[in-house]
């Protein structure tokens, strides 16, 4: 999933194994890309994202379904995304809850503002 429909292809990371590996925009590419807000319609309680790198995309793809449902995010952000993110949250009122922390990137439960 990702902020809007496309196509993509899938870049190794520095493991070289699927754990880490992202993807990057291909009229090729073999991977097709869409919003969450596209694909689902129905009340969602949780939302969980571990996308390597592309978790600010994936958010801007589901606004509209986070402003209706208001569930629980557990998304993991590298530290360079971190202000990026930290805009996401206050544009559809949410808050963090908690951080889980780890070399170069982080873990965030975010809950709606009450």
């Amino acid at each position: 999933v990702g902020a809007s429909e496309g196509r993509f292809q899938i870049e190794m990371g520095r493991r070289k194994i699927l754990g880490t590996a992202s993807l990057s925009p291909s009229d090729r590419g073999e991977i097709e890309v869409k919003p969450l807000d596209d694909m689902i319609s129905e009340k969602v309680d949780l939302i969980k994202i571990d996308v390597e790198k592309m978790e600010l995309e994936v958010l801007e793809g589901a606004k509209k379904l986070i402003k209706r449902w208001k569930p629980v995010i557990l998304v993991e952000v590298l530290d360079e995304n971190l202000k990026q993110l930290l805009a996401i949250f206050d544009q559809v009122g949410y808050r963090i809850e908690k951080i889980f922390p780890d070399e170069g990137y982080a873990n965030y439960l975010a809950l709606s503002k009450p």
